[in-house]
This record gives C-alpha cells, sequence and structure tokens, in this order.
C-alpha cells in the first residue's frame, strides 16, 4: 500500500485566494459566498522543463465552507485524476476528500464525524477499500488544508520557528507528524519564501524526500511553487516527484 503522501502536490490550494487573514496568524471569518475562482498548474519533472500534466483547480467560497475540485490531465487533453475536497474555513477542518485515479482505479475518501474523521482507500485492481478511523484533534490538516494551515502560521515561519502538525493520510488510514521551517540561503529566492516541509519520523522520512513550497513574501502570500512528491503516478504505477508551477486568473 502507498503511504499516500504524494496527494500533497496534488492538492496544495492557493490558499491567499481563500484565506486573507493566514498572514497575521487568523483564520479567516466565513463569507457567506464569493465568486469561484480558478487557478492554473503545469507540472514538471523535478529536473527540466518537460510539461507532463497540467491541472485546474475551482475553488468555491459558501456558508463557512471551502470546496476544492481539481482536474489533472496530460498535455493531449487527456483527463487522468480527479479530486474534490470540502473543509471548515474558519477552522479548517476537513470535512469531505475524495480522490480518483482514472488509469489505475485507486481511490481515496475522507469524512469528518462526530468527534472522528473516517478514511478509506482503494487499491488498483480490488473491489472493496480498506478503511479506519482517527479521532479528530487540533492541528490535524488533510492535504487541501496544508497551504491554509501554513498561511495561517505565517508569522512563526517567517520568523524562523518551526511548525508541528499531523497530515491525514487516507491510504493508511493514518494521520503523520510533520513540520514546517523556513529555508534560508540560496533555497530562498529574492522576494519570496521557502518552506520545507518534512516528516518527524526516520521511517517516514526514508519513504518521502522533504517537499518545498515557494510563496511570495508579499501579501496575499500567493504559492508560487511546489515540488516533491505527486499523487500524479507514473503510467505504471510509480511515485514520482515532481514541480507544479500556479498560474493565477489575474496574471494573464
Amino acid at each position: 500500500m502507498p503511504l499516500g503522501l504524494g496527494l500533497l502536490a496534488a492538492l496544495v490550494l492557493p490558499a491567499a485566494l481563500v484565506l486573507p487573514a493566514a498572514a497575521q496568524g487568523q483564520a479567516a471569518a466565513p463569507a457567506a459566498s464569493a465568486p469561484d475562482v480558478q487557478v492554473y498548474m503545469r507540472i514538471y519533472p523535478l529536473s527540466g522543463d518537460t510539461l507532463l500534466y497540467e491541472g485546474l483547480r475551482t475553488v468555491r467560497r459558501a456558508d463557512g465552507q471551502v470546496s476544492v475540485t481539481t482536474t489533472f490531465k496530460r498535455p493531449d487533453g487527456t483527463t487522468i485524476q480527479r479530486t474534490e475536497d470540502v473543509y471548515v474555513e474558519a477552522t479548517l477542518a476537513p470535512v469531505v476528500f475524495h480522490l480518483e485515479d482514472l488509469r489505475s482505479g485507486e481511490e481515496e475518501t475522507l469524512t469528518r464525524g462526530d468527534g472522528t474523521i473516517r478514511m478509506s482507500y482503494r487499491a488498483t485492481g480490488k473491489d472493496a477499500p480498506s478503511s479506519g478511523a482517527v479521532d479528530a484533534q487540533a492541528h490535524q490538516v488533510s492535504t487541501a488544508t496544508v497551504m491554509p494551515f501554513l498561511l495561517h502560521e505565517w508569522v512563526h515561519l517567517a520568523a524562523g520557528e518551526e511548525v508541528a502538525f499531523r497530515l491525514l493520510v487516507p491510504s493508511r488510514q493514518d494521520s503523520y507528524a510533520f513540520h514546517l521551517r523556513r529555508v534560508d540561503g540560496a533555497a530562498a529566492p529574492p522576494g519570496q519564501l521557502t518552506v520545507r516541509m518534512e516528516p518527524d519520523t526516520w521511517l517516514v522520512r526514508r519513504l518521502v524526500d522533504p517537499l518545498f513550497f515557494v510563496l511570495d513574501l508579499a501579501p496575499p502570500h500567493r504559492l508560487r511553487e511546489f515540488r516533491g512528491r505527486s499523487s500524479l503516478k507514473t503510467d505504471d504505477g510509480k511515485e514520482q516527484d515532481l514541480r507544479t508551477v500556479y498560474r493565477y486568473p489575474d496574471e494573464g
């Protein structure tokens, strides 16, 4: 069974579009509704400029919740993966998550209940999913809320402090301890802040290399690039680390 941490690259949300108060270390006040926002993604190997995939993400805010739907395609237009996430805007608590890979048939789901979070995973070639649950707790992050959480902790990260959280992983029906920390030196381009995300345990670190987020220093701290493990596996089902570049509607 895969670790499932590759969901990060697929689901990293340009939260500056939906969490404007995050840079002040506060959750945004929920809005009744807001216009849909679309964000475009171009996905490359970690090294090189060969376009491998394209993504379109639609962010919708209504009744105190944020809904994020994403479609990934090959450059020829063939859809290969779809995801849907819903979370509570004020608290970042996950409500529901679903991922479907149209090539392999893999599916992952997450549903929040009373005090628990239920998760399931259906592997390639399997008719029935495996499932389990964990207790809901503070600083527990789903893949769709990694970026909103990062922005909520912006003041601490910009000051060089380490921020800890637990990442929910539906393919394992469990959560894992991670931490975020600012990267200094050559890895921090002028006018931008690079944040490194790394597992706390040595076993997970053996499976997944650190992941990197590159954001604008200036508000609203837009995410410009993500580098790391992706949910978009190769056609023969192998995990891959990729580079995702984000483009926003008002930038042409």
